[in-house]
C-alpha cells in the first residue's frame, strides 16, 4: 500500500480516517505508536491538497473527508494517480 499511496504516513492517515471518518493528529499517531512530525506534515498536505477537510477545535485540529460519499477514486485523483 505504500507504493500506492506515495508513503507510509500517508497510507496511515486514509486508513485511519477510512476506518473512522475523522481523525487528529496525536489521535493517528498513538493508533499507529509512530512519530508526530511525518504524520502532521501528511495531514496539512492532504488538506492543502483537498482531500481532507480540517476543523480547528479548540487546541486540536480535527481531520475529515469532505465529503459522505467520497470513493476510492476520487482520493487517487486528488493524490494525482488517476
Amino acid at each position: 500500500m505504500k507504493s500506492l499511496f506515495g508513503s507510509l504516513s500517508r497510507e496511515r492517515i486514509l486508513t485511519f480516517i477510512a476506518a473512522r471518518e475523522q481523525g487528529y493528529a496525536r489521535e493517528i499517531t498513538e493508533f499507529w505508536k509512530c512519530p508526530d512530525r511525518p504524520i502532521k506534515r501528511e495531514l496539512n498536505r492532504l488538506e492543502s491538497d483537498g482531500v481532507l477537510i480540517a476543523s480547528d477545535l479548540d487546541f486540536v485540529v480535527n481531520y475529515f473527508w469532505p465529503g459522505n460519499d467520497i470513493t476510492i477514486e476520487q482520493v487517487m485523483s486528488a493524490l494525482g494517480f488517476l
